[in-house]
Order: C-alpha cells, then structure tokens, then sequence
C-alpha cells in the first residue's frame, strides 16, 4: 500500500484558484471541504485546526464544539 494519496481522476481536479466568500479569520471556505470530498471520496478526511464537526471528517480543535448529542465541552476531538 503506498503512503501517497491517490491521484483525482481529471474530471476531479480542482481549479488552482477558489473563489468563495469571505469568512471568519483564518475559516476555511466550505469549498475547500467540498473539493476535498470530491477528490477523494473513499479515503479518511483530516482537518487540523477545526472549527465545527463535520460529518465524515476527523479533526480537533480548541474552537470544535463536542459532537453533537455529547455533553463534553469545547477543544474535543471529532471522529468518522
């Protein structure tokens, strides 16, 4: 098994540009998730420094809220 990620198929490959509307310092646009998705849709996500769960996404954060249904306070960890 090889530790790079597979190449998108070219239908999937993203413009080098995203034009999204502007958003909380340092947010990431939810096109860059979307992308992301498309891209690889069978592989685990990863986002660092995240700042609300997201289904299908693992992350953490010290701006992530608990996992929806949990009683844990801010700074959790999300899982797939």
């Amino acid at each position: 098994m090889s530790a790079e990620p597979p190449t998108p198929a070219p239908r999937n490959r993203p413009l080098s540009v995203i034009k999204a509307p502007r958003r909380m310092h340092s947010e990431k646009p939810k096109e860059v998730s979307r992308l992301i998705e498309r891209m690889y849709p069978r592989l685990p996500r990863l986002e660092l420094f995240q700042r609300k769960p997201r289904k299908g996404w693992m992350g953490g954060g010290n701006e992530v809220g608990p996992p929806a249904g949990s009683r844990a306070r801010g700074g959790s960890r999300t899982a797939l």
